[in-house]
């Protein structure tokens, strides 16, 4: 560590970022209706399932090689060692979908499944395209990032209205529209990424493919420890008790799903500037700082989401999902917990600790299974709810005194003492459910704490 921290572009990246992943989402939020009339219920199911097991098997088949191309690039300086960095990533993956196509191909003749080609060719081009997605981050091309998503996004939509609406082939025009927008995504990045004339020079390094895989193999365990969190609830509530509230369920985690959509935008980015600010003699101060601004945002941003609550959730969620309001409550507290661990997850990968994001992960969706288990019997659904929020807490306290090993990143009694206050004061009013009430008190929350973190949104903008 030598130099000085100016500027991460911390704020601009986020910014950037989030124009592609709120574009992209809403453009899906608003197609839904669509698709939802033009699909039958079991071909809707059926995409759904495709989609999820694509979402699955990506990261683990990829090893993650990709994320430990992103994070090498951005220490790179040379552009010879850029290419070096990005030869032995792409070639790694080449080599790696190649061995998964021959298997394949040897494997389809005793799979019944009409749709394995399609299954095969996703799997292809998601690798291919999340690879060059973080080479493009690891050249800090955010931008590019950005309009490879929303590129991604139009094509699969044009041509997704074109097979389902007026060809009428269900199924196969949506994976037909998704393998041609992923084909365009992916011409365009490698025509950025030739533009920056770092392919020459370079070459294949093995000891740097071992450097690659000792990176990425525990990323492969929170993904799958992810996964597991995130899919558990719903197969025990199926389990023991029925799909009906597995329903209930999905409702409950609507406002808890937008808070961490948003946040997954800036943890994006924050990977970015941990990662870039570890050669700075300031690393520390710099991840403070940011460390004390993110958990003031975050304290107040769920409780603010807690008092406006009864008004949200009556705007978004029909009245015969009634009985998901308190679950709701308790999940948008788990909110928090997530939040501040992926802000930790992002500075291990900047100091280059992935273990420990693998490790703390599978803590936690261990966690939440047992609990989940061992509750669902006596206390019903509250089990799924309580089970997440323990879970992440859980994760929450392992990431912090972990960090401690890497770097000093404290907590102190006002933050905590805000934390139990402005929940505990969202909480009470949310239960009161009145929405006038919430509405002044909402806004009047919202106002005050922008106008008392003037100084800190300031110092933010400077990052």
């Amino acid at each position: 560590m030598g130099k000085s921290i100016r500027s991460t572009g911390l704020v601009k990246n986020t910014v950037i970022l989030g124009i592609g992943s709120i574009g992209t989402k809403f453009i899906s939020v608003i197609m839904l209706p669509f698709y939802t009339s033009w699909l039958s219920v079991n071909d809707y199911g059926s995409i759904d399932v495709f989609n999820a097991l694509v979402a699955a098997l990506v990261p683990v088949l990829s090893l993650q090689i990709e994320q430990a191309v992103f994070r090498f690039l951005i220490d790179a300086k040379e552009k010879k060692r850029k290419s070096t960095i990005l030869k032995t990533g792409i070639l790694t993956i080449v080599f790696i979908l190649s061995i998964i196509n021959i298997l394949a191909i040897m494997l389809f003749p005793f799979i019944d499944y009409k749709l394995k080609y399609y299954f095969l060719f996703a799997i292809d081009f998601n690798v291919l395209i999340t690879v060059l997605l973080q080479i493009i981050r690891g050249l800090g091309k955010n931008y590019a990032y950005t309009v490879n998503s929303i590129l991604v996004c139009f094509i699969n939509l044009l041509f997704s209205i074109i097979y389902v609406r007026y060809e009428n082939i269900g199924v196969i025009g949506i994976l037909r529209a998704n393998i041609i927008a992923n084909i365009v995504g992916i011409v365009y990045l490698l025509v950025v990424i030739w533009k920056e004339r770092i392919w020459k020079s370079g070459s294949f390094e093995k000891t740097l493919l071992k450097t690659f895989v000792g990176y990425s193999i525990p990323m492969i365990l929170n993904n799958v420890s992810w996964w597991i969190l995130n899919l558990s609830d719903k197969l025990i509530v199926n389990q023991f008790l029925n799909t009906t509230y597995n329903g209930i369920y999905a409702a409950a985690g609507k406002l808890s799903y937008i808070i961490i959509s948003l946040y997954s935008v800036f943890s994006l980015a924050w990977q970015e500037s941990a990662s870039r600010a570890y050669a700075s003699v300031e690393y520390e101060e710099y991840c403070n700082k940011i460390h004390k601004i993110i958990l003031d945002i975050c304290i107040h941003m769920v409780a603010i989401t807690l008092v406006i609550s009864p008004i949200i959730f009556d705007i978004l969620i029909n009245e015969k999902f009634s009985q998901a309001y308190i679950h709701n409550l308790i999940l948008i507290v788990a909110t928090f917990f997530w939040c501040m661990s992926s802000f930790y997850g992002g500075i291990f990968v900047g100091v280059k600790n992935t273990d420990n994001l693998g490790i703390t992960s599978m803590i936690a969706a261990i966690t939440n299974i047992g609990i989940n288990i061992v509750l669902i019997n006596i206390i019903g659904l509250y089990a799924a709810s309580i089970s997440t929020l323990i879970s992440y807490f859980v994760l929450f306290l392992i990431r912090y005194f972990k960090l401690q090993k890497c770097i000093s990143i404290r907590i102190d009694m006002y933050h905590i003492f805000s934390m139990i206050l402005a929940f505990g004061i969202g909480f009470y009013i949310s239960i009161v459910d009145n929405k006038i009430i919430s509405l002044i008190i909402g806004t009047l929350y919202a106002m005050a704490y922008t106008i008392c973190s003037i100084k800190e949104i300031k110092l933010l903008l400077k990052m």
